[in-house]
């Protein structure tokens, strides 16, 4: 699944709105739609044409398309790229970008030890 997103990326890059395309960069386009699933395509272009992003990379937690801080659990699936992810929130792919990783877990904070005060004997009187 991994090649699947980077060549959503790649795509993204090129389907830039108000710049025309060389021959070469349409021959590359068009090879990397041939290689993509076509619902992932599908959906993909669905965005695209809405106007939104369709990829987007997660850095410090958060969507590169919309923004919104991404849940932790999915911020660790996509250390592991077995499966592509959605955004909850926009809807785009989601890729961990390149310098990002999963930080590892950091051992607990001890509590704090509670001073007691001691205990007063009662005297008889």
């Amino acid at each position: 699944m991994e090649s699947s997103i980077e060549n959503l990326l790649a795509l993204q890059k090129l389907a830039r709105p108000g710049r025309p395309l060389t021959s070469e960069q349409q021959a590359a386009r068009v090879a990397l739609r041939e290689k993509t699933p076509a619902p992932i395509l599908a959906h993909f272009d669905r965005l695209l044409a809405c106007g939104r992003t369709g990829a987007a990379m997660v850095r410090h937690g958060v969507c590169g398309g919309c923004h919104m801080k991404v849940p932790i659990g999915m911020a660790a699936s996509l250390a592991k790229p077995n499966d592509l992810n959605l955004c909850e929130n926009c809807g785009c792919y989601l890729v961990l970008a390149p310098d990002e990783g999963v930080d590892e877990p950091q051992p607990p904070i001890p509590a704090p030890v509670r001073k007691t005060r001691p205990q007063r004997q009662m005297v008889a009187v």
